[in-house]
């Protein structure tokens, strides 16, 4: 709240934890994009399952 401005927030504030709140969300599935499947895939990023297998036993 602006301590200025009875009743008002500090926009920049008020912007920052509404994009901070929708990035968790996005993060959790709670909520999703319409079209962000035309986008890059993130699961072509991830190595292959023979690959992740070797570095298990040392990372867990």
């Amino acid at each position: 709240m602006d301590k200025t401005r009875t009743g008002q927030f500090v926009r920049k504030h008020f912007e920052a934890m509404v994009f901070a709140a929708q990035v968790e969300a996005l993060r959790t599935d709670d909520i999703a994009v319409v079209g962000s499947e035309e986008y890059a895939d993130w699961s072509e990023q991830l190595p292959p399952w023979e690959v992740v297998q070797e570095k298990l036993a040392v990372v867990c």
